[in-house]
């Protein structure tokens, strides 16, 4: 079942597209403003009586007091976004398999939500709405598994594992990325880390990966580590000093600094 909001913006979209068309004698600005409501970068949180805006350049939400400022260019966006027309073709998807996918119209004339006097009205309105949303910032179960960095890039471990061949230096190196994509207005994230995302690139971190898989594999069935096991990570920590130093420098231990 739809949420309240999602009909209020579904009804809205209706009357843009009559408009649209031809069939409104009047431009339904309100309407414009509902249907790229929840797209907004800006929004001010009626359950909270702040501002909220989503900073792109850090891939999180930020919270501040004062009114919110809506850029007439991103309404412009939006609109194009939301209302540009698709027309089913055949797309080739890899290993010559084509499938239906819906396609934007090439030369679709978008003069008119670039037009400031039709927009105008719009970003009024789109001021004067009260956002609720339905997740508050860092609350969602999803969130809890999501490790924002300061910058676009997050790791969200919601995905479904992968299947390895932990033998295939391709597939584990494809696996390990996995997780990374970029943050979205949706995720409803303020939290991030101080440091941005940096691919660890360390010609040995292949072998890191199948030390700890081998470990968690143990350690499943067992009380303790191998003999075998604790001679491998005594070779793979001497190319990895900050792991070093988190898994044996601190606890003197193969089998504690294991668990």
């Amino acid at each position: 079942m739809l949420a309240e909001r999602d009909l209020r913006r579904l009804r809205a979209r209706v009357q843009c597209q009559r408009y649209l068309e031809g069939k409104l004698s009047h431009c339904p600005h309100l309407e414009f403003a509902i249907s790229i409501e929840h797209d907004l970068s800006v929004s001010y949180n009626a359950d909270t009586d702040k501002t909220e805006y989503y900073d792109v350049k850090e891939g999180r939400w930020k919270v501040q007091g004062g009114e919110k400022i809506i850029r007439g260019e991103e309404v412009m966006d939006l609109l194009v976004e939301t209302f540009r027309p698709y027309e089913m073709e055949y797309v080739f998807v890899g290993e010559g398999v084509s499938k239906l996918r819906p396609v934007p119209v090439a030369d679709y004339d978008e003069s008119k939500f670039r037009n400031m006097p039709f927009v105008s009205p719009i970003v009024a309105a789109a001021q004067s709405l009260k956002c609720q949303h339905a997740v508050p910032l860092d609350s969602s179960k999803e969130s809890r598994k999501i490790l924002n960095f300061s910058g676009p890039y997050c790791l969200d471990f919601n995905i479904k594992p992968p299947t390895i061949d932990w033998s295939n230096d391709e597939v584990l190196s494809d696996a390990l990325l996995r997780p990374l994509r970029l943050s979205t207005k949706d995720d409803r994230i303020s939290r991030t880390t101080k440091h941005p995302f940096v691919e660890y690139d360390s010609v040995h971190r292949l072998a890191l990966a199948r030390i700890i898989q081998t470990t968690c594999l143990e350690l499943d069935m067992n009380d303790g580590l191998s003999e075998e096991t604790k001679a491998q990570w005594d070779e793979v920590l001497r190319h990895h000093e900050c792991l070093r130093r988190v898994f044996y420098e601190a606890h003197r231990d193969h089998d504690e600094a294991g668990r």
